[in-house]
């Protein structure tokens, strides 16, 4: 079985196992047991103290489906108001199965799938920052019991809202791997219940993912296509009258409305500026958005590209209620979590790449190991260091504003905004004003990060060489530099594979795995182990071979090209113990 081992610039090789193995084993453990006993006190307390005010509207709205009436022209009686059902018809839909029982079932249903939904979209986005079981589990728990004191969950289920749940099925489509259902389908579904998950196809957009763009609008018009089949009427109703009145979700300058849109009837009160200043700033906003998701995601980093496009959700939207925006939670995992300097996020893709060889048989010889891909590996910073320290209390900082509900402080009462003064405008929509400032600096952050790691619609380049003009070697003999993916440097380490094609060596001379130079005897090596006939490294991590007699220029120290043959016929993998066989 092959090992993955961290090969360090000083020539010092220990095993990925043993790194494991001195983590605590007893810390995540704790983490989770503290994390689920203060995440079902405090959902139990919300939910107890609930009114739950949208549960009745869902509640009514089913049971209008179900009893043929009319489900947009009546208003459905909540504790202490009466509000009108503003989803699409296959909403309602699926809410008769969730509230097929009493309205309290229900609620009790909708909050464990709410609460679900946001622990394993963390786990599974602490899995993506190359965290193990146990601490990405760890991670998500706390996160998600601290997230309960956030105004934006706990008012989520306060009023038994469906927005942890939409997160949950849009965060798995994006950043889940491929499987039972094709990528683009949930997201889909989540726009048939309710429209505004429609913005992220921008983040498909941003690689051209033009399939999952297909199955978005695959899942949006097979749901919706059920709910018009199950009630015809209503979905005329619905697609013609109630789309375009935004009415009925609620006064825009109400301070809950935490969008552009809210931001400008709080401000100006013309409606016809308001709405010119929307749209303005809305093209400008989506634009934006979807340049920073391009640009991160060919870095790579495909959860902060879809948190920049949830932002651009909530903000462009006409109404965002301030328990919308619960795609704080996972941008605050982000923030907590990402390694200083460059971005590092693990993909779905294996540590390293090794181009498999090719069968004995063939005609062509196995690619020799100086044509191995490494990828650089980013060294964790250390938890105490001063820019993790600086990240993770900015993040604290927003967690104590978020938990502080500040806009709520303000006077907002029916029509109180026309006497704000300036600073209380200000107060009066910070989630907007936050997620502008936020969207421009991931702007910022995104381009100085470098040159994008992974071209969104072109194959990586082929390794430049590495001798300047003058003296590279005539066709055919042409020596390879390594590409940014295989070099390695001091401060970095590169995973790789030790289990290569080796290759047969001179009678009584291996070659170390350290930094000696080719043809040293064993006895020199510094990693303790060497391999029949397997490479050495030069300072920039990349294998040497060593002379040839029979290949006419070929010098010490200089790297194989990966077009270039070897110069003795490929072997078989070489097993510890077991001489390779020719």
């Amino acid at each position: 079985m092959p090992l993955t081992t961290p090969v360090a610039a000083d020539g010092i090789v220990s095993s990925r196992a043993a790194r494991l193995g001195a983590r605590a084993r007893s810390g995540p453990i704790l983490v989770i047991v503290l994390s689920a006993v203060v995440l079902v006190l405090n959902v139990a307390r919300l939910i107890g103290d609930s009114a739950l005010v949208d549960a009745s509207v869902y509640f009514g709205g089913a049971r209008l489906l179900l009893e043929g009436g009319d489900l947009y022209g009546t208003r459905i009686a909540a504790p202490g108001i009466e509000l009108p059902f503003t989803y699409p018809p296959f909403a309602a839909l699926l809410f008769v199965g969730v509230f097929a029982g009493s309205l309290l079932s229900g609620a009790y249903l909708l909050t464990v799938l709410g609460t679900g939904a946001l622990l394993s979209t963390l786990f599974l986005i602490a899995r993506r920052y190359d965290q193990s079981r146990p601490a990405a589990l760890a991670s998500a728990a706390a996160f998600t019991a601290a997230a309960t004191f956030l105004e934006p969950v706990a008012e989520t289920l306060d009023f038994v809202q469906i927005n942890t749940v939409l997160l949950g099925m849009v965060a798995w489509d994006c950043l889940g791997r491929a499987g039972l259902l094709p990528r683009g389908l949930l997201v889909g579904l989540a726009t048939a219940i309710k429209l505004t998950p429609a913005v992220f196809v921008l983040f498909f957009l941003a690689r051209r993912d033009w399939r999952s763009v297909g199955w978005t609008a695959i899942g949006f018009l097979g749901a919706s296509g059920a709910g018009w089949l199950v009630a015809p009427a209503q979905s005329v109703d619905y697609w013609s009258t109630v789309l375009a009145d935004s009415g009925r979700i609620g006064d825009p300058a109400y301070v809950g409305n935490q969008s552009l849109r809210g931001l400008f009837s709080r401000l100006v009160g013309d409606e016809t500026v308001v709405s010119a200043l929307w749209v303005l700033t809305s093209v400008l906003v989506v634009t934006t958005g979807w340049l920073v998701a391009a640009r991160l995601r060919g870095l790579g980093q495909d959860v902060p590209a879809l948190c920049a496009v949830a932002t651009v959700g909530l903000l462009v939207s006409p109404v965002s209620w301030s328990h919308h925006w619960v795609w704080v939670v996972p941008a605050l995992l982000v923030l907590w979590s990402r390694p200083a300097g460059m971005p590092h996020e693990v993909s779905a893709r294996p540590r390293s790449s090794i181009p498999a060889p090719r069968s004995v048989r063939s005609d062509r010889p196995a690619a020799p190991p100086a044509a191995l891909t490494v990828r650089p590996a980013v060294p964790r910073p250390s938890p105490w260091s001063g820019p993790v320290l600086r990240r993770r209390g900015l993040c604290l900082l927003v967690a104590g504003y978020l938990i502080a509900g500040v806009h709520w402080w303000l006077p907002h009462e029916r029509d109180d905004h026309l006497g704000w003064s300036g600073w209380q405008q200000v107060l009066g929509s910070d989630y907007v004003l936050a997620a502008l400032l936020g969207l421009g600096a991931l702007a910022v952050l995104a381009w100085r990060w470098g040159r994008p790691l992974v071209d969104p619609s072109q194959p990586q380049a082929e390794p430049t060489s590495r001798a300047p003009a003058a003296e590279q070697a005539p066709a055919g003999e042409q020596q390879a530099m390594p590409g940014p993916a295989e070099r390695g440097t001091a401060a970095q380490a590169a995973v790789i594979h030790e289990d290569v094609v080796a290759d047969a060596a001179p009678a009584g001379v291996t070659a170390s795995a350290g930094r000696g130079g080719p043809g040293r005897p064993a006895t020199d090596s510094p990693a303790g182990r060497a391999r029949p006939g397997g490479p050495d490294q030069n300072d920039h991590g990349v294998a040497e071979s060593p002379p040839d007699p029979a290949t006419p220029g070929a010098e010490p120290g200089r790297p194989v090209a990966a077009s270039e043959p070897p110069a003795r016929p490929a072997t078989r993998r070489a097993t510890p113990g077991r001489p390779p066989e020719a």
